[in-house]
């Protein structure tokens, strides 16, 4: 288990990339970049972050059993809009 400072500062560090994320977007989008560019850099930088990340991270096994479990997740019915009574 994680130490706590381990854990809190990831947590700061997440909270200042948030909060910086306003201030960055409202500068690149209104002299840089148009909007859709915008949002197609963060997913490639957030791609290939998680690719590194992929990298150092070891690879956990699937246990046999779960490919049942998905599919009873398959016949469960999922309603996407509301009857009018």
């Amino acid at each position: 288990m994680p130490s706590k400072f381990t854990v809190h500062s990831t947590l700061f560090l997440v909270a200042l990339f948030y909060g910086a994320n306003y201030s960055i977007a409202k500068i690149a989008l209104s002299e840089y970049a148009p909007p859709f560019g915008f949002i197609l850099l963060g997913l490639i930088v957030a791609t290939g972050l998680f690719w590194l990340l992929g990298l150092f991270k070891d690879v956990e096994k699937v246990e046999k059993g779960f490919s049942s479990n998905v599919a009873f997740l398959e016949r469960q019915p999922i309603c996407f809009f509301s009857f009018k009574a």
